[in-house]
């Protein structure tokens, strides 16, 4: 003891002797508990054999020890061990059959299982199941994916069984969890990719089917690996951001997204051209050919599906960073005008490429087929063909909507960016501004449905809505570029960083009955983000959106809008962003004096060039009656453009005729002559003009 007499004071010696009796005492424990591990070991050994083969579904009850025990002394590095809990999952698997819900094992029949699992043992089976796939991760990794060589037979064989039973577990319905569980504890999803491009870079398909016996022999070999490694892709791109897709090298590349879009794009082509339109009713008890034909048809099904949700999750991220052209998700196969016209019938193959993945066909096939089924109705109700709207309409309908939209009514606000979504505050401003909502949703309607573009740049968020497509944490980024950023920093801060935030909105308001008293934290700082935008995106203008979107589907029905994505919807909104001068050039149309090589044209288009973007806005206004340009280009402009010859004094203003789409150019001398006579004429607002 030290001199001063203290109790709690330790000299060297005496320390040593309490450091040397702790360590004895540790080592008597662990030995200690490494033989309770062993003892536990030979007694469930000799309960239920290391076979397993006395375990039953008494086994997996709530009241069951058998997992707690086998969690105790399992250790992943005993080859016994693993084997034993691979027996132990295939058995899990077998019970869940037995119960109806499945059938091979695989694809779920019935969901309304009648059975309950406790919370305590949903986790140790989350558990159990973690041990399983990163012992088989570890396996798959260890491949040598870049041997020119391919995989060997074993190594396809293996792939193909913990394939089988992790695509059983995903669609189980025995315990929650398990996707994330997945994705996020396990290295699953890089292995999985990985040996995807490897079978697809050295052709390995054909002999991977042939170790995935419980499918018909013709069946394609990426249809398995495909099934596990989309839900599982497409859950983690749900929760990333745009920071996050840059910087994840965990999962898939940015190298690899444009082999990975490629890769998906063609299988489900693939499938979209196989697949029976109209699937035959599932029978549970058939002989084994049956059963394979069976199992094929409904895994191709569920394949097809994961695929169109994760190529639609792909573009809508290539649309906000791209990592490969807007061309690169179609498939050549759809370039064609036999496409395009199948399409047009319902219950064929293209047609259901169109509802499932417009993506898959380029946006000018797209386009025609959105302007074909545009036909007008008699008072018999006999279809007529459309009638391209006259120039004073065009102009009438963009005044109109540039006054309604304006900010100056109150209903919409714009971002930072200029982009237009309704005002959340509009019922201050008008008492019956629902009603006005309504009103501009027919009215926009009707200018798509004439083929009118109106200068009308929306959100992205808002756009989404007018799909009636869910939005998403990511899309928060459209509305407000800078709280998004905001909200994503709080991702890597620590609890401490975070105490000064509550569970509240922007605006002051609580995300839910008591945020306000609730801190953010480490733990639920991901829920705050999503409630907040949440918050900005779907409740504060849900009511004045909804009226929007009933007056728009009025005439254009949601089955129209769903061949565009966002960016696509925009464009067929307000036609082309800038003036092609060499399309227009082209599809012009010379009278009076004036031929293709007049002095005074080739003057005219030299100016043209040299307008600014809004200059040549307004030249398209003025002649045409609408800002934009046709979306497929001045050749579809009926009338075509023209320009006319107009007397012979170089003082006057050049007039214009929108109802034949028409210039009336006097013979200016020079091209300063003619820039300045007419941005005079684009200047005077002079309306319609009946000339």
């Amino acid at each position: 003891m030290s001199s001063s007499g203290d109790p709690t004071q330790l000299d060297g010696q005496a320390l040593l002797e309490l450091q040397n009796a702790s360590a004895a005492k540790i080592q008597r424990y662990w030995k200690a508990l490494q033989l309770r591990r062993l003892e536990a070991r030979e007694s469930f050994c000799r309960t239920l054999s290391t076979l397993v083969q006395n375990v039953d579904w008494n086994c997996f009850g709530p009241d069951s020890d058998f997992l707690r025990q086998l969690l105790f002394f399992f250790n992943a590095k005993r080859g016994e061990d693993v084997d034993m809990l691979c027996k132990i999952c295939d058995i899990l698997l077998l019970y869940v059959r037995s119960d109806g819900t499945y059938v091979d094992g695989t694809i779920p029949i019935d969901n309304d299982a009648n059975y309950y699992l406790d919370v305590d043992l949903q986790r140790h089976i989350l558990t159990l199941f973690q041990h399983l796939v990163n012992a088989a991760v570890s396996g798959i990794l260890s491949i040598d994916f870049s041997d020119s060589a391919g995989l060997s037979s074993t190594e396809l064989q293996f792939v193909g069984s913990i394939s089988f039973f992790l695509h059983g577990m995903l669609h189980s319905s025995i315990t929650d969890g398990i996707m994330t569980e997945l994705v996020h504890t396990t290295e699953i999803v890089p292995a999985l990719w990985n040996f995807i491009k490897s079978c697809h870079t050295n052709d390995k398909w054909q002999f991977f089917s042939k170790y995935c016996s419980q499918l018909l022999p013709d069946a394609p070999g990426w249809l398995l690996p495909l099934s596990i490694f989309c839900p599982m892709y497409s859950h983690i791109l749900q929760f990333m951001d745009i920071v996050e897709l840059k910087k994840s090298e965990r999962y898939v590349s940015l190298e690899d997204l444009p082999s990975l879009v490629f890769i998906l794009k063609e299988a489900l082509w693939e499938l979209l051209l196989t697949i029976p339109l109209q699937s035959s009713s599932l029978q549970t008890t058939c002989s084994p050919l049956d059963n394979k034909k069976m199992l094929t048809q409904v895994l191709k099904s569920s394949v097809m599906t994961g695929l169109c949700e994760l190529l639609i999750q792909l573009e809508k991220w290539n649309n906000m960073d791209q990592f490969v052209p807007p061309i690169g998700f179609c498939s050549t196969k759809a370039i064609s005008d036999e496409f395009a016209s199948q399409a047009l019938i319902v219950g064929t193959h293209e047609a259901e490429i169109i509802r499932l993945a417009p993506f898959l066909v380029p946006f000018d096939t797209r386009l025609e087929i959105f302007q074909i089924q545009i036909v007008f109705f008699n008072e018999h109700g006999m279809k007529e063909a459309g009638v391209d709207a006259g120039g004073i309409f065009r102009e009438f309908m963009n005044i109109i909507t540039q006054s309604a939209f304006s900010l100056e009514s109150r209903l919409f606000k714009e971002t930072a960016d200029h982009l237009l979504y309704p005002n959340p505050e509009s019922k201050l401003a008008h008492a019956d501004h629902l009603q006005y909502f309504h009103f501009l949703g027919v009215l926009l309607g009707k200018a798509m449905y004439e083929g009118i573009t109106v200068c009308l740049p929306f959100t992205i968020f808002f756009l989404r809505k007018l799909k009636q497509k869910e939005t998403f944490f990511n899309d928060l980024f459209s509305l407000d570029p800078e709280l998004y950023r905001t909200l994503v920093n709080l991702k890597p801060k620590n609890s401490d960083d975070l105490s000064y935030i509550y569970f509240i909105a922007p605006d002051g308001k609580e995300l839910f009955p008591g945020g306000a008293r609730m801190h953010v934290t480490a733990h639920n700082v991901t829920t705050y983000m999503h409630l907040v935008a949440n918050y900005q995106l779907n409740c504060q203008n849900r009511v004045q959106t909804a009226q929007f979107v009933r007056g728009f589907q009025q005439l254009i029905p949601k089955e129209w809008t769903d061949m565009f994505n966002e960016h696509e919807f925009q464009l067929l909104i307000s036609g082309s962003l800038s003036l092609n001068v060499e399309d227009l050039q082209l599809n012009t149309n010379y009278s009076g004096e004036y031929h293709m090589d007049h002095v005074v044209i080739v003057m005219f288009w030299n100016v043209l060039r040299k307008f600014s973007g809004r200059d040549q806005e307004r030249f398209l206004m003025f002649v045409t009656g609408s800002a934009r340009g046709p979306i497929r280009g001045f050749g579809t402009l009926n009338p075509k453009f023209g320009i006319k010859s107009y007397g012979d004094d170089p003082s006057r203003l050049p007039l214009a005729s929108t109802c034949f789409n028409q210039l009336h150019l006097p013979p200016y001398q020079t091209e300063e002559q003619m820039h300045a006579k007419l941005i005079q004429a684009l200047s005077s607002k002079s309306g319609f003009d009946l000339m």
